[in-house]
């Protein structure tokens, strides 16, 4: 899938931008009780810059590399189960999100 990630935080807003990568990653396994979201559009906002500077470390310690993202939207493309944390999401749903709320 492709993806943007950073490798370490940069305090530096213009050097954390200059920082992250867009490339192919692996694809995730979608897990029990989870679905797989092909995007088809995605947001920067306000979150991403606190997140690649860094200034949300206090608060969550990402792992590295981190991918980012808060906000897409798409369809699903994959599916484990009938029905999802009980609310049903079936093959090709539109789908929108903020990971986050």
């Amino acid at each position: 899938m492709r993806a943007a990630w950073i490798d370490r935080y940069e305090k530096d807003v213009a050097a954390a931008i200059g920082g992250v990568k867009v490339g192919e990653v692996d694809t995730p396994a979608v897990g029990d009780d989870e679905v797989m979201v092909r995007v088809k559009a995605a947001a920067v906002n306000p979150l991403d810059i606190l997140t690649i500077t860094g200034g949300v470390k206090l608060i969550q310690d990402y792992s590295m590399p981190l991918v980012l993202g808060n906000e897409f939207s798409g369809y699903v493309d994959s599916v484990t189960g009938f029905r999802i944390g009980g609310c049903g999401r079936f093959l090709g749903d539109n789908h929108a999100a903020i990971p986050w709320l």
